[in-house]
């Protein structure tokens, strides 16, 4: 009974996942426009060619080795070292083509999503709605994204295209696996790589859900954190003799954090317990 009712519960919740994919899957190709069409598909289409260009020269170097070995042409050993020396020449030539294109779909979708937050804070948002503590801690968490510049939106777009090169090499590997060694260790190979692929997917996954879990102890930490260390209330706080509560309330927030973590609970809850 306990096995049926762990099924009942596990599919949904696989269904669940998969439908949040498929939305972040639309969500990065709406975000991927806005870098333009010509930028995303010329970035795309080295990426593809930086995936071939290893497997083409592991291709060259094992055929040139099995013609030195057999004894055969020196001419086709050459050529197909040629071939492997050119694919790594264009592998190292692409690499700091395709960062800097990469940098540049990342910086314009950025933009995009920093002017959409601004009109929103500014202009769309009414006051009512931004003193609301979900909100508040929705944009405190868009906030610390931009101001550090890391894992920002743009960042997202820009590994999400650069999947495409290590898909092809992937692909390209299995293939030549296939082609040498029979399909039977290529299947093998393949479903290894794309279960490591998914468990970091996941890993990730759960990692950015505990992030947004803990905005609130964040925004809640920095208020405390800005109110003991800056001048502006600290005359205040010395003739009120509230030292020992403000350390205090640190302390339970930042307690919290790690309560929160340790129990799988809501950071913000295990602070005010």
């Amino acid at each position: 009974m306990s096995d049926n009712g762990n099924a009942q519960r596990l599919w949904p919740a696989i269904a669940r996942r998969e439908r949040q994919r498929r939305e972040a899957a639309g969500q990065l190709v709406t975000l991927a426009r806005q870098a333009g069409a010509g930028l995303v598909g010329g970035t795309l289409a080295l990426h593809v060619l930086s995936g071939l260009a290893p497997v083409t020269f592991m291709v060259g170097v094992g055929v040139a080795l099995q013609h030195l070995a057999a004894g055969g042409d020196l001419g086709a050993a050459g050529r197909w070292l040629g071939l492997a020396l050119g694919a790594f020449v264009v592998q190292q030539g692409l690499a700091p083509l395709l960062l800097l294109l990469s940098k540049e779909i990342a910086r314009r979708v950025d933009r995009y999503c920093l002017t959409r937050f601004m009109t929103f804070a500014l202009l769309d948002a009414p006051l009512p709605v931004m003193e609301r503590p979900d909100v508040a801690d929705r944009l405190t968490y868009v906030d610390e994204i931009f101001e550090q510049w890391t894992f920002t939106p743009g960042a997202a777009t820009e590994g999400g295209i650069a999947l495409a090169g290590r898909y092809t090499q992937l692909a390209g590997a299995v293939a030549v696996l296939a082609w040498t060694a029979g399909w039977w260790p290529a299947l093998i190979a393949a479903v290894v790589a794309l279960v490591v692929r998914r468990g970091r997917s996941e890993a990730f996954f759960h990692w950015g859900r505990l992030n947004r879990e803990f905005t609130p102890y964040q925004r809640q930490t920095a208020y405390v954190r800005e109110l003991a260390t800056s001048t502006r209330a600290a005359k205040d706080i010395r003739t009120l003799g509230l030292i020992g509560w403000v350390e205090e309330r640190y302390a339970a927030e930042a307690g919290g954090c790690t309560s929160g973590c340790g129990t799988g609970g809501d950071a913000s809850t295990a602070a005010r317990s």
